[in-house]
């Protein structure tokens, strides 16, 4: 596994094994690239940032994965298992509690500034992006794709395989235990009540809520402080 750390001007320098600070490796790693910016890597020497990377699955070994780090703050468990290669990436300013896992060429992307009061994602053949600024309370799934084939029994073929994916917009708040599955967005400004199942795309600016989850309000968004009006509100108005 390589360990590089890149500085502003995107120079590379390697870490060896043995200097992996704070990142705890369980199984077997072939042509592993994990890329650690040099804000994000003094965070790791710090304990600021603390990363469990697994091998998860009957494969022999995790081949050609890629994880890319920028900044942030929290605790990244991250499981990938056999298929094709797969691809992680944290921006700026992410915190907070990851459960990440991924299988056959999945990729995830963290938006700038996004928090996670501890959430777990789940793709398989699929992806999970979030835009700048998305907050996820604690207990919620993001299942962007079966973990088991169905099977037709009149003619014996699989009709689960369609690859998924689920689509955090910008400055969207998804409420806690709510579980988001299949292929869809949830839009920009937009607002996940807690405990929502949530199976089809959200609108802009919009709150929904229930199983399953339906829109209760439009034209509304959100402020992570109380009696403060961010640039995402201000912006709106």
């Amino acid at each position: 596994m390589k360990l590089n750390v890149l500085d502003k001007a995107d120079n590379e320098r390697e870490i060896i094994d043995g200097d992996l600070r704070n990142i705890f490796v369980k199984g077997i790693f072939e042509n592993t690239c994990i890329n650690i910016s040099e804000e994000a890597w003094g965070l790791l020497k710090e304990g600021k940032i603390k990363i469990f990377l697994n091998h998860i699955g009957g494969v022999r070994c995790i081949d050609g994965f890629v994880f890319n780090i920028n900044s942030g703050a929290g605790v990244f468990r991250v499981n990938v298992g056999g298929g094709a290669p797969c691809y992680l990436s944290l921006g700026n300013k992410v915190s907070g509690k990851f459960d990440i896992t991924m299988y056959r060429g999945s990729r995830v992307s963290i938006g700038d500034n996004t928090t996670s009061n501890g959430c777990r994602i789940f793709c398989d053949n699929s992806h999970f992006t979030t835009g700048e600024d998305c907050m996820i309370s604690d207990e919620v799934l993001f299942q962007t794709s079966d973990q088991h084939q169905i099977f037709n029994l009149d003619n014996g073929l699989v009709i689960n395989e369609k690859k998924g994916g689920i689509d955090l917009c910008k400055h969207v708040w998804i409420g806690r235990r709510s579980t988001l599955i299949g292929k869809f967005s949830v839009n920009a400004g937009a607002i996940v009540a807690a405990g929502s199942i949530v199976t089809r795309e959200v609108d802009e600016n919009s709150i929904v809520a229930g199983n399953p989850a339906k829109k209760i309000k439009s034209n509304v968004s959100w402020s992570r402080n109380f009696g403060k009006i961010d640039r995402y509100i201000q912006d709106l108005i």
